[in-house]
Parts: structure tokens; sequence; C-alpha cells
């Protein structure tokens, strides 16, 4: 976006100026939809909208940065962004109301999966998983920085390559749903541990980290869907670790990692269909 800008002839200081005025109105957007989301007669889409505000206002405070030619303001701005926290309390990222809003929300994308596996919650955890995925995927573009150069194109493939399998998945194009659930675990487990590998502070990767994380948490509640069977097994071993009496640390990504571990333990015998 940056590019096309300037390649229009926008100088620096005009591109900056542009996205300070689309910050503003997204902000105002985002107090009327906070508002919203706090009043008693709360449309059932709040949700996803104040997400959907949220993750703007994200990028654009990172658009804004990617244009400060005053390296000390940059140098802050990327301070703030280094700071942003992750959910707010770990394990509770997929509630069951983001649920009930994400169901309310009726994509063509959406419709295939429940045409496919007639099953709305099972497509809303999936939709929900894949949206985690893609701001993982977006942070980690803008903080590409932080890895070795050598190895800049293998994270943002991996990550990609995840993001690209949780698509087909959510677009119901799969054979085999809990094959590829499995797979797609066991693809998020790679891109955590690449990332937490290679990033060069780790402190400034734990953004990325948190939504693989978050990504992964709503692919379990999708397992559960899909294999009913051995829901209570997998809701027992989350209890673990994010239940009232859970050993959870405040390293979400650690945590959620050692979940999906044991889950996947779960599905060695055999992939049922």
């Amino acid at each position: 976006m940056l590019a096309k800008l300037l390649n229009d002839g926008m100088s620096p200081d005009q591109v900056s100026s542009l996205l300070k005025r689309a910050l503003e109105k997204e902000l105002r957007a985002l107090v009327g939809a906070k508002n919203d989301c706090l009043s008693k007669l709360r449309d059932p889409r709040c949700t996803i909208v104040y997400s959907d505000i949220t993750y703007t206002v994200t990028q654009l405070i990172l658009a804004i940065m990617e244009a400060q030619t005053d390296h000390e303001k940059k140098n802050k701005i990327e301070d703030l962004v280094n700071r942003l926290p992750g959910p707010v309390q770990p394990g509770a990222s997929t509630s069951q109301r983001d649920i009930d809003d994400a169901a309310n929300v009726k994509s063509v994308v959406r419709r295939d999966c429940e045409s496919k596996y007639s099953d709305s919650n099972l497509c809303a955890y999936l939709q929900l998983g894949q949206e985690a995925f893609d701001r993982a995927l977006n942070f980690t573009r803008h903080l590409i920085q932080e890895f070795p150069e050598e190895d800049r194109n293998d994270v943002e493939e991996m990550l990609t390559v995840v993001r690209e399998h949780l698509e087909i998945i959510l677009e119901g194009s799969t054979t085999n749903l809990t094959s590829d659930l499995i797979d797609a675990l066991d693809l998020g487990l790679a891109a955590s541990e690449l990332v937490h590998n290679l990033c060069k502070d780790g402190t400034k990767c734990d953004i990325i980290l948190i939504q693989i994380g978050k990504s992964m948490e709503s692919l379990i509640s999708a397992m559960e869907e899909a294999q009913p069977e051995k829901a209570d097994e997998i809701h027992r071993i989350y209890g673990r670790f994010f239940g009232k009496k859970g050993s959870r640390t405040d390293k979400y990504d650690e945590d959620i990692y050692k979940v999906v571990s044991e889950v996947l333990n779960l599905f060695e015998p055999d992939q049922a269909i």
C-alpha cells in the first residue's frame, strides 16, 4: 500500500498524514463498536466487527511506522507495537461468546463450509483459527527484520503454507477432515517452533506466537466437533493447563504448544475420518 501511494506521487509526509487521518476515523469507529459491545442489547455481529476494526487499527499503526522518516518517532512507535498485549487471560481466547458471534456472520466461505460439514460450530472454530493465523502471518511480515536474512523466506513461506492449509479446510475442500486438522495442528506446532527458534528478539515475536497459539486453540475446538467421541479426552487435556486448577504459566504460547502436542498424541494410533 505504501509503495503504491509513493508511486502515485505522494511524499512520505503526505502518506503519513493520510494514514493518521485514517487511524483517527478507525479509532472513532472502535469506540462506537466498543460501546455497542458493552450495551445490553448487543448486536450479534459486535465481536467480529470490533475484532476487525482492532485489526485495521493495528495495521494502520504499522503502516504509519513504516512511513516515518523521523527515526526517533519510528523507534518509539515500534516500541509501542512490540508491547501490544496478547490475550487478557491465557487460554481464554476462544470463548463461547466468540463462537456465537462468529456463527452469525454468514460469509460465502462459511456457507460453503457449513454445506460441506453440516456443523456451524465447527465452521465458526475453523474461521476463528484462520483469522488468528492471518494475524500471525501479517505480524510476521511486519517483523520480518527480526529474523536472520537467510531464514526470512523460509519463515514467511512456512506460515503461508499453514494459512493455505487452513483455507482449504474452511472451504470444505478436504476429503478427510480429521486427518487435515491433525496436519494443520502439526503445521502450527512447526510454525511456532520456527518463529521461536529463529526470531532474534523473543519479546518482539511474542505477538506472532500468541496468534499462532490462538489459531491452534480454535483448531482444537474444531477437533472436538469433528471427533465427538474424543471430545472429553481433549477437554481434559485442555483443562489440565487452562482449567481453574490448571498448571498454566505466564507463557501462553508454550502452554498451548503442550496442549496441542498432547491432543495430537490421542490420534497417533489412527487418523479416523
